[in-house]
């Protein structure tokens, strides 16, 4: 392509895309949107919750005998 034909084909293209760079809409919705990393406590049914089960247990062994 020499320059002549260069020009008018870029301004084409940028005409072209343009309008689809002018036009944008969101992938989230305001209202429901919960990030995936935040701390946030499950208030709705279906939410997953993870439950830390902790247990301590001691033992000891002593014993005392007498004889008469």
């Amino acid at each position: 392509m020499n320059r002549r034909n260069t020009v008018p084909t870029v301004l084409l293209g940028i005409a072209w895309v343009a309008p689809f760079s002018a036009w944008s809409d969101t992938l989230l919705e305001r209202e429901g949107y919960r990030p995936l990393v935040a701390d946030q406590r499950a208030y709705r049914p279906g939410d997953n919750l993870t439950v830390l089960i902790t247990e301590n247990a001691t033992a000891s062994t002593t014993a005392t005998t007498t004889t008469n």
